[in-house]
């Protein structure tokens, strides 16, 4: 992943607008958060056998409809990462799959259910003194359990993971608070979520190369052969009065 691009001039930085779109952010946010989390691992985690048959998951389901408050939110989001700065330190394209990245990694520690489950999913084989044989040994892998707070909003964690992945890759430590009005979240949850979510993902925001990759290409996948299919949100009721009154 790149951090920085080279999109400058003598007097400012340009800056490529994000490659994703806020709806991208608010449906792919809210599958890894609300579906079956076996439709989650299956579909998204590099480890698992991925399945090309995407037809079982209903975009158009309420539990895979974002609320309007999120999609509100993640356009917010949209709008901060592509402002034009005044330094190198803008928005890098990753950010948005890095960010989502980051929020599989929440929701799969966070679904972790007993020690005995982790130390089979997680093995390493080891050589015998001779280096004649292999043996697989468990490794306990100790996750945060049932750290998945349900007074933490869908949008607040969105926020919080899209304002960890900027911040890891742009090197710009912008303190989370500063984005709690302009998105209308509160700064008091914003700063004890971030908190939170670092915790249940044991600081881990560095993604290896080629597991970033994968996740990116099956985020993508998943985006053009069900939700970019979807049906759009009716507008809220504000909207479609002054639709009628200019009609």
């Amino acid at each position: 992943m790149t951090s920085k691009a080279s999109y400058d001039t003598v007097d400012h930085y340009l800056v490529p607008p994000q490659p994703y779109t806020s709806s991208f952010l608010a449906r792919l946010s809210t599958f890894i958060l609300h579906a079956p989390f076996d439709i989650v691992e299956s579909t998204l985690r590099p480890s698992s056998t991925h399945s090309d048959k995407t037809d079982h998951i209903n975009p158009n389901s309420d539990a895979l409809r974002p609320t309007q408050f999120m999609t509100t939110v993640c356009q917010g989001l949209l709008r901060f990462l592509n402002m034009e700065f005044t330094s190198a330190d803008h928005a890098s394209p990753d950010t948005i799959p890095l960010a989502l990245c980051l929020l599989l990694r929440y929701r799969v520690a966070s679904s972790s259910t007993s020690q005995r489950d982790d130390e089979r999913k997680y093995e390493y084989a080891i050589s015998g003194e001779d280096g004649s044989e292999l043996i697989t040994v468990p490794i306990p892998y100790l996750t945060s359990r049932s750290c998945y707070r349900p007074e933490m909003s869908d949008a607040t964690l969105v926020a919080i993971a899209v304002h960890t992945a900027y911040k890891f890759l742009a090197h710009d430590w912008v303190n989370l608070e500063h984005w709690a009005v302009p998105l209308h979240l509160s700064r008091h949850a914003l700063l004890r979520g971030e908190r939170t979510f670092l915790r249940v993902i044991e600081y881990a925001v560095w993604v290896r190369q080629e597991e970033y990759l994968q996740i990116k290409g099956r985020l993508e996948d998943l985006w053009e052969e069900v939700f970019r299919k979807a049906v759009r949100p009716v507008p809220p009721d504000f909207v479609m009065k002054r639709l009628k009154t200019r009609g």
